[in-house]
C-alpha cells in the first residue's frame, strides 16, 4: 500500500502547487484519488461494489469543476461497421493473449479471486462466468468510457480524455486482475484501446463486447488456477 499512497500524496501536493492551472489540477486530483483508492482496495477488494467508488469520485470532481454540471454515464450503443467490429475482436484477442501471458509468467496468487467463484456443476460455472463478464464489463465501460471519458471529452481534447480515463482505469487494477505495476500498465494500455473504440464507434456496445470477452478469459484463468 505504501507506494500508491506516497504517490497519491505527492500528486496532491503538486495539485496545491499548480492550483491555478485547472487542467493540470484536474488530472492530478484524478490520479491521486485513484492511486489512493487502489492502495486501499489491495486489502478491501469487494467486487462489484468497489466500482461505485470511482464513479462517485468522478461525479464529485465534475461537480467541483463545474458546479451546475452533472456527470452522465454517456450510454449510447453507437454505430460500428465491419472494420470497427473487427477491431473490437482484435482488441479482445490481444487482451486475452496479454492476460494469459501475464498469468503464466508471473504466477500470481489468485486465492482471493478463487474465493469468489461459486462451487457447482458446469451450468453453475457457465452462468457465473457470463454473469461476471457481463456485469463487470458493463459497469466498467459505463464508468470509464461512458461517464469519465464522455465528460472529459467535453472539457479537453479527445486524446487527453482517453489518456486520463485509461490512467485511472489502470490505477484501479493495482489490486485487480491483472495486478501490481505490470497490471496497471496492461490495464492502462487496454483502457486506451477501449477509449479509442468508444470514440470511433460513438457508443459503448463495441467496447462492452470486447471487455466481456476479456473478462471471460479472466474467469477461466482464475477457475483453472484452483
Amino acid at each position: 500500500m505504501a507506494v500508491p499512497l506516497v504517490a497519491g500524496l505527492v500528486l496532491a501536493v503538486l495539485a496545491i502547487r499548480y492550483r491555478n492551472q485547472h487542467s493540470l489540477v484536474f488530472v492530478i486530483v484524478f490520479a491521486s484519488a485513484f492511486l489512493v483508492l487502489a492502495a486501499l482496495l489491495k486489502d478491501l477488494f469487494t467486487w462489484p461494489w468497489h466500482l461505485l467508488v470511482p464513479l462517485m469520485i468522478a461525479a464529485m470532481a465534475a461537480r467541483v469543476w463545474e458546479p451546475k454540471s452533472r456527470l452522465s454515464l454517456g450510454w449510447q450503443l453507437g454505430e460500428a461497421n465491419a472494420q470497427l467490429w473487427l477491431a473490437a475482436f482484435a482488441i479482445a484477442s490481444l487482451a486475452t493473449v496479454a492476460l494469459v501471458t501475464w498469468a503464466e509468467l508471473l504466477q500470481p496468487n489468485l486465492e482471493s479471486f478463487r474465493a469468489m467463484v461459486p462451487r457447482g456443476n458446469i451450468l453453475v460455472l457457465i452462468s457465473a462466468a457470463l454473469g461476471f463478464a457481463l456485469l463487470n464489463a458493463t459497469m466498467e465501460e459505463l464508468i470509464w468510457r461512458g461517464a469519465i471519458q464522455s465528460w472529459l471529452a467535453g472539457h479537453t481534447s479527445i486524446r487527453l480524455a482517453i489518456l486520463i480515463q485509461a490512467l485511472s482505469f489502470g490505477a484501479l487494477h493495482w489490486a485487480g486482475f491483472p495486478s501490481g505495476w505490470s497490471g496497471v500498465a496492461l490495464a492502462t494500455f487496454y483502457g486506451v484501446m477501449l477509449g479509442w473504440l468508444r470514440h470511433a464507434t460513438g457508443g459503448l456496445a463495441a467496447p462492452i463486447v470486447a471487455h466481456i470477452l476479456a473478462d471471460i478469459t479472466i474467469f477461466l484463468l482464475v477457475l483453472g488456477s484452483s
